[in-house]
């Protein structure tokens, strides 16, 4: 009795979760079809969608494996296991970014990345493994994080993307708008969603 009662509850509790989950898709889809774009010298605060270019204002990170200024980039490098249960497994992934401004033809917004869902296209992807192995430049780059391209005889099959955005790359966003009177207003999270970031335009989110 008590199983069932446990698996029950579980039961319970995934379909609330699931139900919470498309009910939070719903209202960004919402959100992104009733919001109209702003031009950036006319937004004043709230939910706010704008449409520009990253801008030579904004402080850059160097891209680990393509040495790319960049304004945020993702790294997720996995290997290959074998053995039972063969699968791949990440071995880095790591997130980093700099000061990010976008502009248009009316003025500027700064876009705030500690809670940031990006929908960008990938810039690079590279496998290697025991018949093809990882280029001089990617093994050093890997060994940085304290990772070997090499096992104890063979070279490891790995896949590594990097994706990023650099200086003049389109960006759409939308996001909760905050004046800061003589600096740029800031787009942020809001109610329970990221900051949505997209190099691909509001049609493709």
């Amino acid at each position: 009795m008590f199983f069932t009662l446990t698996f029950a509850g579980l039961g319970l509790v995934g379909v609330v979760f699931f139900v919470n989950k498309a009910r939070a898709l719903d209202r960004r889809i919402d959100d992104i079809t009733d919001t109209p774009a702003t031009a950036m010298g006319e937004v004043h605060g709230g939910l706010t969608e704008i449409d520009g270019s990253v801008s030579a204002l904004s402080t850059t990170v160097l891209s680990p494996i393509s040495k790319k200024p960049c304004v945020w980039y993702e790294l997720h490098v996995e290997e290959y296991t074998g053995g039972k249960n063969k699968s791949w497994r990440t071995r880095i992934r790591e997130k980093r970014y700099g000061t990010c401004i976008v502009e248009d033809d009316t003025g500027a917004c700064e876009l705030a990345f500690e809670r940031v869902e990006m929908m960008l296209d990938r810039d690079t992807h590279t496998k290697a493994g025991s018949f093809d192995p990882a280029a001089p430049e990617l093994q050093e780059a890997l060994a940085e994080y304290g990772f070997e391209t090499k096992g104890w005889i063979f070279q490891k099959t790995i896949r590594c993307t990097e994706t990023f955005l650099e200086v003049g790359d389109p960006v759409y966003a939308l996001g909760h708008c905050t004046p800061r009177g003589d600096d740029f207003p800031v787009l942020t999270h809001y109610e329970g969603h990221a900051l949505l970031v997209s190099d691909k335009g509001e049609e493709s989110v």
